[in-house]
């Protein structure tokens, strides 16, 4: 008996195992005629006369993955006529995107998410094109409790580099009742803005004070990662507010880490003072930053961190003495 039931058992996983073999084979060849119509379609002149099916295959889930991997092998190419081709392909099928984009508002929130991510692949911000539409959908999408639908959204927002939305964006997610997005996130994205960069700069910093505490870090880490002096003006203030919240000034003294400002440094100083703390991981962070700022007072009150009760400002004197 022991013997029969090995055997029908080895027979079963062979079967199995051809039957998935062929389930296999199957799906990859009914995938690869599937690029092929999409690839048809992106070398057909005659686009327009297409629309109608384009959309009807746009609205599947499964004709979305097809249709993603075909944008990424066209990414993907290096000639430059293959680049143009791409872009006049965007502007044709943009009509026919943001009507797949609203049927995507009433499913799932992840297909809303996969629906922004795809988005972000196609070129919008290198064609001239206005997206209002598809900005508003994405300013839906952005608006759902979803970390993905947020991240992709916000992402392709900054893509398609309109200021006004991407300041309009960040608002929602400031009032946002979940789980806040990562703020590496957020200060990434706002790094892959491809439209008016200083118009851009000059709207965050107008409107820094509507942002709450999360979002106003992820500025501060943004304004930090461009280099830029421009925020130390609205920034300063901070760090004469002894009560300011822990978060805020940790990120505004890395910030002075990374930008050199004059004015900024009696503010380190006292900050790092551990005679009269009250937040240690402030004073720790103070302590690094003042390895940018050198000179005796820095190294007086270097060598006196040194032996703070607290390791890592212990440890961050002794880098910062050593740099």
């Amino acid at each position: 008996m022991y013997l029969i039931f090995i055997v029908v058992l080895s027979v079963a996983m062979m079967l199995i195992v051809l039957c998935h073999r062929i389930y296999v084979h199957f799906t990859k060849a009914r995938f690869e005629k599937r690029k092929d119509q999409w690839r048809d379609y992106y070398a057909s002149d005659n686009f327009v006369g297409n629309q109608d099916a384009i959309y009807e295959k746009l609205k599947q889930v499964k004709q979305l993955v097809v249709f993603e991997a075909v944008i990424q092998e066209l990414k993907n190419m290096d000639s430059q006529a293959d680049k143009v081709r791409l872009n006049d392909f965007t502007s044709s099928i943009y009509p026919v995107w943001v009507a797949s984009g609203k049927s995507y508002l009433k499913r799932p929130l992840i297909y809303q998410a996969y629906f922004a991510y795809i988005s972000c692949l196609l070129p919008f911000h290198q064609v001239n094109h206005d997206t209002k539409s598809l900005e508003a959908i994405l300013l839906k999408i952005v608006a759902q409790d979803s970390a993905y639908c947020q991240n992709y959204a916000f992402n392709t927002l900054n893509k398609i580099g309109n200021a006004d939305t991407v300041i309009q964006a960040l608002k929602v997610l400031n009032n946002s009742k979940g789980i806040p997005l990562n703020t590496k996130l957020i200060s990434s994205s706002l790094l892959s803005f491809t439209g008016d960069f200083d118009l851009l700069f000059e709207k965050i910093i107008s409107s820094d004070n509507v942002f709450n505490t999360h979002y106003r870090v992820a500025l501060v880490d943004f304004a930090k990662l461009i280099d830029s002096p421009d925020f130390s003006n609205i920034l300063l203030p901070y760090l004469k507010n002894k009560d300011e919240n822990v978060d805020i000034t940790c990120a505004i003294l890395r910030y002075y880490a990374k930008v050199h400002v004059d004015e900024a440094y009696p503010y380190i100083l006292k900050w790092a003072d551990t005679s009269d703390v009250r937040e240690w991981a402030c004073a720790g962070v103070a302590t690094s930053t003042l390895a940018h700022y050198p000179g005796p007072a820095t190294i007086d009150q270097l060598k006196n961190n040194i032996f703070s009760r607290e390791w890592y400002i212990r440890r961050n004197a002794s880098i910062a003495l050593s740099e």
